[in-house]
């Protein structure tokens, strides 16, 4: 995938991380999920019905840890797509750090080659 400029793959890496973090949150509340879950890890306890009915827009604007994005943070350490980049960028140590501008430099090359 070629970008005509750098605005145009910042623009890409946003919009892309931000579909995935928000997919992955209603993936992971959708009952057929939970029902495969279930189904594969039966000593596992279903989740709380409150968790299950929390919206997103809810959950980051009441600062709910699941919701919280906090730059230089390591996604390795959240179950969920916080960062796309670091599928982009590679397995260096700064690639897993949320927000980290080598990390989204790094991914930009990666893609643009």
């Amino acid at each position: 995938m070629v970008f005509p400029n750098s605005a145009s793959s910042e623009k890409f890496f946003f919009i892309k991380t931000y579909f995935q973090i928000i997919s992955w949150f209603y993936y992971w509340r959708a009952a057929w999920n939970i029902v495969e879950r279930k189904m594969a890890y039966p000593q596992e306890p279903l989740p709380d019905p409150d968790y299950l009915r929390k919206d997103f827009d809810t959950c980051v604007l009441t600062g709910d840890p699941e919701c919280v994005y906090s730059l230089g943070a390591d996604v390795m350490l959240f179950p969920d797509h916080r960062s796309q980049v670091m599928a982009f960028c590679g397995h260096d140590d700064f690639c897993a750090k949320f927000g980290d501008e080598r990390a989204l430099e790094q991914a930009k090359r990666n893609v643009e080659r």
